[in-house]
């Protein structure tokens, strides 16, 4: 599905990455880390197949790594041709259920979906995207986030990584209103705007001393007052 590349390309992890699939034997972790020093490790796990839970193909010893994630992200390939539509929302069924099966308290956690090899537009992995999101909304009743992404080209990282960290720290990231430029007040506090026309005493040497109105500094000026 592309678990491993995806994982390289959103961190500095150096794994192995072949072209078959099951190609991940063990467990790989890559580090994200935000401007703010806030910092997300992913745990790539290898592939699961129907009757993990009962360490079919080694499938508890990979399940095991669920323990202290606080949230799910279930990785499918959605460039799948001819292949039928439901194979994937199946796929992604089948590894959810195994995870629960598992550890019941997997249900409780957040979880969400990627979809990779989303630049395969020759193989319709666009419409496929498109497709899983509306299906997932239909079986689940309520919107799951799912991400389209492309480890070849970077298409998506930025999306993922923030949908990671709204998973995992709804209350760090609040909605900004955009503003427009010719809303800003650009302007100095009023005071600095405020006409003043009284005489301006003088500190010796004949340098000029101006006196802001409401201030408590003065700025001299080596200029001579200005005429009004």
């Amino acid at each position: 599905a592309g678990k491993t590349s995806l994982l390289a390309a959103m961190s500095r992890a150096h794994t192995r990455i072949g072209p078959e699939e099951f190609s991940t034997t063990r467990p790989h972790i890559g580090v994200i880390r935000f401007r703010d020093r806030l910092e997300v490790r992913i745990c790539d796990l290898p592939g699961l197949k129907r009757g993990a839970h009962t360490d079919k193909d080694m499938g508890r010893r990979i399940l095991r790594h669920t323990y202290r994630s606080r949230i799910l992200a279930f990785v499918v390939d959605v460039a799948r041709g001819d292949r039928p539509e439901s194979d994937t929302l199946d796929e992604i069924a089948m590894l959810r259920e195994e995870a629960c099966l598992y550890d019941p308290l997997n249900a409780e956690k957040p979880w969400m979906v990627v979809g990779t090899k989303c630049d395969a537009l020759h193989r319709d992995a666009l419409f496929h995207l498109d497709s899983l999101h509306f299906r997932l909304r239909a079986r689940h009743g309520r919107e799951v986030p799912v991400v389209g992404t492309s480890a070849r080209f970077g298409l998506g990282l930025t999306r993922l990584v923030r949908t990671i960290r709204r998973l995992l720290f709804p209350e760090s990231l609040e909605p900004v209103r955009r503003v427009p430029a010719e809303m800003l007040d650009t302007r100095l506090p009023g005071v600095l705007h405020t006409r003043f026309d009284g005489p301006l005493p003088s500190l010796g040497e004949g340098t000029p001393q101006l006196l802001l109105p409401g201030a408590d500094r003065r700025t001299t000026r080596s200029s001579e007052r200005p005429e009004d």
